[in-house]
């Protein structure tokens, strides 16, 4: 009895340290779309818009973690995004934390940004270095699953500007902030 609970005590301790591999929040996160319109009425006029946009949960910039005592300064990251370009993000990397000193960008796409992660399985690779020389490399697996889309009901902001309401998508996170 006592091997078989050794074995699985080093079983378990084994898949610990594989599963410690990735991001501190861990390797799987949820996409969440929202959807919805408001009116936003301003002094003389009212405008009309419709919002969409997502965001992923439980994070959307995390940090790189590694278990193992590993003496190195920079970590790479790797990953085929949904157009098929690899998409690469590197960061210094504290030995004593085993940590990235900063967080990678998984999910916001802007126009000088590109997104670690795509829905799905990501298949990351990552490399470990010190003083330019490759000390660990291997890859883990993160899962960004599809939460159902949230249908915000349609909603009237006020705004005391006239010139908000030529452009009223610019109230579209505040209306999120509201649905949500």
């Amino acid at each position: 009895m006592f091997k078989f609970i050794a074995l699985a005590s080093l079983l378990s301790f084994s898949v610990f340290a594989q599963d410690g591999i990735g991001f501190s929040k861990g390797n799987t996160f949820t996409n969440h779309e929202v959807r919805g319109s408001f009116t936003l009425q301003c002094p003389t006029r009212s405008a009309y818009t419709t919002c969409a946009g997502d965001y992923l949960t439980p994070v959307e910039a995390d940090y790189f973690v590694h278990p193992d005592a590993i003496v190195a300064d920079k970590v790479e990251l790797a990953n085929v995004n949904s157009r098929g370009r690899t998409v690469k993000k590197n960061a210094n990397f504290d030995s004593d934390e085993l940590r990235s000193t900063k967080r990678f960008n998984l999910w916001i796409a802007t126009l000088t940004q590109r997104p670690l992660l795509k829905l799905g399985v990501n298949n990351i690779s990552y490399k470990l270095s010190n003083e330019g020389s490759i000390v660990k490399e291997g890859t883990f697996e993160v899962n960004v699953l599809n939460a159902p889309v949230t249908m915000c009901r349609h909603d009237y902001l006020r705004s005391f500007n006239d010139s908000d309401c030529n452009v009223p998508s610019s109230y579209c996170g505040q209306y999120f902030d509201r649905c949500l």
